[in-house]
């Protein structure tokens, strides 16, 4: 496999380091009527969780999309949010630990979530760039920021990311020095 020296142009595509952390989770198997209403009780229900059981949430809600929800396919979705502490895990949901990874990503407005055509190319330009640069580790994510109530058309709400091995010659956090 020969690997770029660069990544391909997309100068909105970009990637960061991502820490080992704990994950609380909920993951479902479920037809694309039902992935809205998972998704957004998930959503409120886990940080709710985190801050009664007395775990802190140290980032933003995350939606995995394992495989895709269509009426060919059930999916699975995970939403998960990463956290620390002592948690009794309710059932229903569980608990795990993502190792550390570089991730690429890309912030999205409410407009791009909300509409399929521009949502799409947004996600086949991040596989693009992932697949370039490195080798995937998992799951297309969706990572909300909680700000949609109150954000425009043209806010950015959220990322949509991609895991990976980088695999690219020049390592993104040494690039524009001359010793690695």
């Amino acid at each position: 496999m020969t690997v770029p020296l660069f990544a391909p142009p997309s100068p909105r595509v970009q990637h960061r380091p991502v820490e080992a952390r704990r994950l609380l989770y909920a993951i479902q198997k479920l037809s694309p009527e039902h992935l809205g209403n998972f998704v957004s009780g998930a959503s409120l229900a886990l940080p709710q969780v985190l801050a009664v059981g007395g775990a802190r949430q140290l980032g933003p809600v995350a939606i995995l999309y394992h495989a895709p929800v269509t009426e060919a396919s059930d999916g699975p979705v995970e939403v998960c949010v990463p956290f620390e502490g002592e948690l009794d895990i309710p059932d229903g949901l569980s608990e795990r630990q993502e190792l550390a990874h570089r991730e690429a990503y890309l912030p999205m407005t409410k407009t791009q979530f909300g509409n399929g055509t521009l949502f799409n190319a947004a996600r086949r330009e991040l596989e693009a760039y992932a697949q370039a640069n490195g080798e995937l580790t998992g799951p297309l994510r969706q990572i909300d920021f909680g700000t949609w109530a109150e954000s425009g058309p043209e806010d950015v709400v959220g990322e949509l990311a991609l895991p990976l091995r980088w695999l690219n010659q020049m390592r993104p956090e040494t690039r524009g020095r001359l010793f690695p």
